[in-house]
């Protein structure tokens, strides 16, 4: 579908769908270094890096071979957008894949009777908090 000439013409708004397809972590940052360049815990004392840098971010480097075979692996799912969370905890990557495209009239239909009922609700709430006020204020003046 082209976007330009399916903005719905009620409301000028462009509806997509957003679809997470699969999430895939990747290995263990310091693993992966680790064994590219052949470290062993069992017999090294220690893996020094040496000019370390962070470059723009409080993250790990990762292997762009391996962020391409993990790319490309959802890519082939029918992804066709990705976010990537560094997760500082277990220095890890976590490639969330993301299938976003145009929304269809059901969609669209079904997301606007949820907006709907979503803002009677709304209303009812606020109309409900109203009267607990006017409650609350007869009850001072009952009790002065």
């Amino acid at each position: 579908m082209d976007p330009v000439n399916y903005t719905k013409k009620k409301d000028n708004k462009i509806y997509v769908s957003k679809e997470l397809v699969q999430n895939i972590t990747s290995d263990y940052l310091y693993d992966e270094i680790h064994k590219q360049y052949g470290y062993d815990y069992l017999t090294h004392d220690d893996f020094c890096e040496i000019n370390r840098s962070f470059g723009n971010a409080d993250s790990e480097p990762i292997n762009i071979d391996n962020a391409i075979k993990i790319l490309t692996e959802l890519k082939e799912k029918g992804v066709t957008h990705v976010q990537i969370l560094y997760h500082s905890d277990h220095i890890e990557y976590v490639f969330s894949g993301m299938k976003i495209q145009l929304a269809d009239e059901k969609l669209i239909a079904r997301y606007e009777k949820h907006c709907e009922k979503e803002n009677k609700i709304g209303m009812k709430i606020n109309d409900l908090y109203k009267q607990i006020q006017e409650l609350k204020q007869e009850r001072n003046i009952i009790e002065d």
